[in-house]
């Protein structure tokens, strides 16, 4: 019995029943490809989590919270209209960075970040 590769389309025979490729490069590839659409289409929204994220771990260091200026951050490139989630802390809803929790309304220029565990 006989099955078709899905990545390259060509007939094979199977050495077990469970192989659905001809060979372990074509799995590979096949994975691989089909990880890197995914990669693709994530971007968008995944590649400004990671440099706000990557942003704020360098800015505050050892320290569990820090206040700083909004502008100075969008200097850095930092997005404020993107997050991972958001909390719901003293009754008021805040974004998270993965886990760093953003206080935008701390004042009319200023955001307090906190590392939220």
């Amino acid at each position: 019995m006989t099955k078709i590769d899905p990545f390259t389309g060509e007939e094979f025979i199977p050495k077990k029943i469970s192989q659905r490729f001809a060979n372990k490069e074509n799995r590979i590839k096949f994975n691989n490809d089909k990880a890197k659409k995914i990669r693709i289409e994530q971007a968008p929204i995944i590649n400004p989590l990671k440099l706000n994220s990557k942003i704020i771990k360098e800015l505050l260091g050892n320290n569990m919270e820090i206040i700083l200026n909004k502008e100075f951050l969008r200097g850095k490139g930092f997005d404020f209209t993107i997050s991972s989630g958001s909390e719901l802390v003293n009754g008021k809803i805040y974004p998270l960075i993965f886990f760093y929790l953003i206080i935008n309304d701390y004042s009319d220029n200023e955001v307090k970040i906190m590392l939220w565990l």
